[in-house]
């Protein structure tokens, strides 16, 4: 059943979407444990308010980067994944 479901394009977006969703989950932590241990973070202007010169200090930054990156990659691993069934289709909509 799984098998016939994995057809569909729709299955196959929602699929994508949700693998990301749980990859990010698991790798932001790890990524701001190794931002921090890089001591890669946003730079505060002196300028600004005090309590951000103590609060935001050092913050990561990257995890819009994470987000994407992990979207993107995957996405190519499940276009990768149904590559023969998506050019079979596509025979069939030629013909």
């Amino acid at each position: 059943m799984l098998a016939k479901l994995a057809q569909y394009p729709t299955f196959q977006v929602f699929l994508t979407i949700a693998l990301s969703m749980m990859a990010v989950s698991l790798a932001i932590p790890l990524l701001i444990r190794v931002l921090r241990r890089l001591h890669i973070g946003q730079q505060v202007r002196v300028d600004g308010p005090k309590r951000h010169i103590i609060e935001k200090q050092g913050t990561p930054t990257m995890g819009g980067v994470a987000v994407v990156g992990i979207a993107v990659a995957i996405f190519i691993i499940m276009v990768l994944l149904s590559w023969p069934s998506a050019s079979a289709n596509a025979e069939k909509i030629i013909r």
